[in-house]
């Protein structure tokens, strides 16, 4: 008998005992209950903790395995439904395909832990050691990896509303939360776990949970009282818009005639309502209808007779003349526009979802302003990942789930960052994330952070959170994630979002500023968004190491997996 044959399981649940198919069943559904706490108020940050550890305890005591990865599935299928049936109204056919391939990181979750829990040489290992790697390195591959990423509601950004402990996100990115969330639970599940020690066992990690605490704290009140004694800025007006969802699919011109002017009186309003000075103005994601601001493209329409022509632009132009203030608009661009003859239909090479910077000046200008294309695209509304690739099947789905939609974007090639004058002295310089922009950890690093050195004073995150439709949990999500790249980055954001929930947050994750003046108050309906943001000039470790440690610990987990073949998990029952 060859060596490898002779490895055996040396912990897991005996072959009698252990917990049955209901009771496994219950603990996971007991799981998804704090998971739900975590993201949905109250927004508990220890349910984040009570989460990892109910999913650990059930890993380690289900008595049939096979029972628990298909519990697992299913209950996080149910989870992921609840959370992201906002999607239902946007893409139907995507909804159930999106949260069927997430329910499946769901089940690697448990059978990870199942595994490396009850297979030499990870089964001697505590669980508070093996539990961030598993699930670092599966938050990883969903967040950033797989189909370009779906970096939503990751285990450590449960964390988030405990602003104090957040701090640290700026040594390891979000993910370092999910470290401090694992580490805990896992110290926790330690105590059900079979063959453990028990209470000794747990006495055993108590000083590096006693560290890992003390030091999580101090380094967070260290971090804010340095952001409480920041130099200002500057002053950033963000304007909130309340259209419906269909605005890119089904907003007539008779509308977008009404609109675009309704924008210009609440943002003129808000203007003379808190006074000079002003150093930016921010237009949600995709406000600004027609063809966007390329002036090749404005001419050709005005030579046709073709709507809007440059109506759109004269409103921006003439708003930021006004407000004596640089306006950043959301609008598409389309590269290489024209009419084809036959059909009179339009054409064009490339179609970006863009943010504009629209300078105040006297006239027309015959040049287009500075643009940024948004270059991670939403998944399942603006692309299929993965099915983009095939345009047949992409339409196909369309056609079923999607009518009237078409995912003809294309992603933005290079970094653009702007910069204005500033009222404190010199210039800002600014980075805009599109909508869910904000969310992707590795852009917003990119925006801000080139070779390690500040390449951006201030965030501006322009969106459109329409698609979310009457879903606020999805919005304080999307709120919540935009706080952590503030954090990450130590940069301040300024959210113009349609529908809310725009913000001015500082460096420190903080919400500083809310909805018509308040300075913390969120809301869906049209409104304004003042907010005087600090200028943060430290360094995070973050800026440094970005994701390398990210890919460190994926390599970790494979070598586990690979050093635990060829033993035999206890025999599903």
């Amino acid at each position: 008998m060859s060596p490898a044959a002779t490895r055996v399981a040396v912990s897991g649940p005996p072959a009698s005992g252990g917990l049955g198919a209901l009771a496994t069943t219950v603990l996971l559904f007991a799981a998804a209950a704090s998971r739900w706490l975590a993201f949905s108020p109250p927004e508990l940050p220890i349910a984040a903790v009570a989460w990892l550890a109910l999913v650990a305890v059930a890993a380690v005591r289900a008595r049939s395995l096979r029972v628990l990865v298909l519990a697992g599935f299913a209950v996080d299928l149910g989870w992921w439904m609840l959370v992201e049936r906002w999607i239902i109204d946007v893409s139907v056919a995507g909804y159930p395909a999106l949260c069927l391939y997430l329910a499946l990181w769901g089940a690697a979750l448990v059978w990870l832990v199942r595994r490396l829990s009850a297979r030499p040489p990870s089964a001697r290992w505590p669980l508070w050691i093996t539990l961030p790697i598993v699930v670092v390195g599966l938050d990883f591959l969903r967040g950033e990896v797989v189909f370009g990423g779906y970096p939503w509601y990751e285990a450590g950004q449960g964390l988030a509303g405990w602003n104090l402990v957040a701090q640290s996100a700026d040594l390891l990115g979000t993910r370092g939360l999910t470290i401090l969330a694992a580490v805990f639970a896992g110290a926790i599940a330690d105590l059900a776990r079979p063959g453990s020690r028990g209470v000794l066992g747990l006495l055993g990690a108590v000083p590096v949970l006693l560290a890992t605490a003390v030091g999580a704290l101090g380094y967070g009140s260290w971090r804010l009282a340095q952001a409480d004694s920041l130099p200002p800025l500057g002053r950033f007006l963000a304007i909130q818009t309340a259209l419906p969802i269909d605005n890119k699919i089904g907003w007539s011109p008779e509308r977008q005639v009404e609109d675009v002017p309704s924008f210009a009186r609440l943002t003129l309003s808000a203007v003379d309502e808190v006074g000079p000075p002003i150093d930016l103005i921010a237009w949600p994601e995709t406000m600004l209808p027609g063809f966007g601001l390329d002036p090749a493209a404005m001419d050709l329409q005005e030579s046709r007779g073709l709507f809007p022509g440059r109506l759109f632009a004269d409103v921006v132009e003439a708003v930021a003349r006004r407000a004596g203030a640089p306006l950043l608009v959301g609008s598409p661009h389309y590269a290489g526009l024209r009419v084809e003859v036959e059909g009179a239909r339009w054409d064009w090479d490339r179609h970006h979802n863009s943010a504009y910077l629209v300078a105040p000046r006297d006239g027309a200008s015959t040049l287009e302003p500075p643009r940024y294309d948004k270059m991670v695209l939403t998944p399942f509304g603006e692309t299929m990942p993965g099915i983009s690739r095939f345009d047949w099947l992409e339409q196909a789905l369309l056609d079923i789930g999607a009518k009237g939609m078409s995912f003809d974007l294309s992603p933005g090639e290079s970094i653009v960052r702007f910069e204005v004058p500033s009222s404190q002295g010199g210039l800002i310089r600014i980075a805009t994330p599109i909508c869910f922009e904000a969310t992707v950890s590795r852009l917003c690093r990119a925006l801000v952070w080139s070779e390690g050195d500040r390449a951006a004073d201030l965030l501006v995150n322009v969106s459109n959170d329409g698609w979310l439709g009457q879903d606020d949990a999805a919005r304080r999500m999307h709120l919540r994630l935009a706080s952590l790249r503030a954090i990450e980055t130590r940069t301040p954001m300024l959210r113009a979002v349609n529908t809310g929930y725009s913000a001015g947050i500082d460096s420190g994750g903080r919400i500083v500023a809310g909805i018509d003046g308040s300075t913390t108050r969120l809301g869906t309906s049209a409104g304004w968004v003042i907010a005087e943001l600090p200028r943060d000039d430290r360094r995070p470790l973050f800026a440094l190491v970005g994701d390398r440690w990210g890919w460190l610990m994926v390599a970790g987990l494979v070598g586990l997996i690979w050093r635990t073949r060829g033993t035999a998990l206890v025999p599903a029952r």
